[in-house]
């Protein structure tokens, strides 16, 4: 499905992004036996990142994205390393969605790595531009509902804010690229 948004973003086809038919047309290009869509559920915004991934075949793409994961979840064990010191190995073990999610080709990796970065900025007393990072989780704005009201619950005006600003950012070019993610 992320292979389809990107394939369909790179053509420049968003209006037709969310659409089932034409989403299940492009997967069976892929594989043809397929028997039900794989729907791509995620912003235009998101499909325009993705596209670079869609000028490569399918099976050099997922492997490329694979090993980006990869890269990205040692990235954060490292950092997880030098912040908390071997504890954070411990944990690194005992969470399997990221590892789990890899293997599934799914992007929950960039998601640990948006949380640290946001994370390491707000230590760096920089709420603002933590905010705004945090924002960029709206890919997938179910895991993200409640950041703004625990924002808010602990008076952190200016991570709120920057979560604000960046959020109506994102929605706004969403918008302008036919929509946030909805299947039609």
């Amino acid at each position: 499905n992320l292979y389809t948004g990107a394939s369909l973003a790179l053509e420049g086809r968003f209006a037709e992004l969310h659409d089932p038919a034409m989403q299940l047309a492009r997967e069976r290009q892929i594989f043809p036996q397929l028997p039900a869509v794989v729907p791509f559920v995620r912003p235009g915004v998101y499909a325009a990142i993705l596209a670079p991934l869609a000028l490569l075949p399918y099976n050099m793409a997922f492997a490329v994205w694979i090993a980006l994961q990869c890269a990205l979840l040692l990235v954060c064990w490292l950092w997880g390393w030098r912040r908390f010191g071997p504890d954070a190995l411990v944990f690194a073990a005992l969470f399997l969605p990221a590892p789990l999610g890899i293997a599934s080709g799914q992007d929950c990796v960039m998601l640990l790595a948006i949380f640290i970065a946001a994370f390491v900025l707000a230590e760096r007393d920089r709420p603002f531009l933590s905010g705004a990072v945090l924002a960029l989780l709206l890919w997938k704005f179910h895991l993200v509902l409640l950041w703004p009201v625990a924002l808010l619950a602990q008076k952190r005006w200016r991570m709120l804010a920057g979560f604000g600003v960046a959020a109506t950012a994102g929605v706004t070019a969403c918008v302008a690229l036919g929509g946030w993610g909805v299947v039609k």
